[in-house]
């Protein structure tokens, strides 16, 4: 069974923030599915579904960004999910608006999100998909810049980027990881 995490903060002030694109995809995965979201029985929101006969869960930590390794340690343990069997979706600032970058293993990048994971997890070797959200950014900004909303040009592209990067995470919960990074990973 995959486990699919989108990284986001929870409420309305966070909705449609660039730091929130991971819990756009995993939104996007829900409403493609007919999956509704409940109350875990940790700090999470998860839902369960399959794609071409496999089963997955999806799930959006409402822990806030910066702790979001706990939730997924809590949720890796209930159900038991081998650790290949883990994706998860965040934000990248240093790819470009609309570009996928699918890895099976790595550090932080300095997303704090993906650190709090390798921390609580105790290993790097956790499979992700990362989104770009803008590299044209002050980099001494970019705080401000993760949780700004996008721009209305990236508006025009937001849906189009979301179900594309929806579509890499069904492709890898059908054809595994390796398929995936060749069919999506822009060069």
């Amino acid at each position: 069974m995959y486990l699919i995490c989108g990284l986001g903060n929870p409420g309305p002030k966070y909705e449609f923030t660039r730091h929130n694109i991971g819990f756009m995809v995993v939104d996007e995965l829900a409403r493609r599915n007919s999956l509704h979201f409940k109350s875990g029985r940790a700090n999470y929101l998860y839902g369960k579904s399959t794609f071409k006969d496999e089963p997955f869960i999806v799930l959006k930590p409402m822990t806030y960004m910066n702790l979001s390794g706990e939730a997924l340690r809590h949720a890796v343990d209930y159900w038991e999910i081998d650790q290949t069997k883990i994706l998860v979706v965040a934000d990248d600032y240093s790819l470009p608006f609309t570009q996928i970058r699918i890895r099976q293993s790595g550090g932080d990048g300095g997303h704090n999100g993906l650190g709090s994971i390798i921390q609580c997890l105790k290993t790097t070797a956790i499979p992700r998909l990362r989104m770009g959200i803008g590299s044209e950014h002050p980099i001494d900004d970019a705080t401000k810049f993760v949780l700004s909303r996008f721009s209305g040009e990236e508006k025009k592209g937001l849906d189009a980027f979301t179900s594309r990067s929806a579509d890499a995470v069904e492709d890898i919960i059908e054809n595994g990881i390796i398929h995936a990074m060749n069919h999506f990973n822009q060069k």
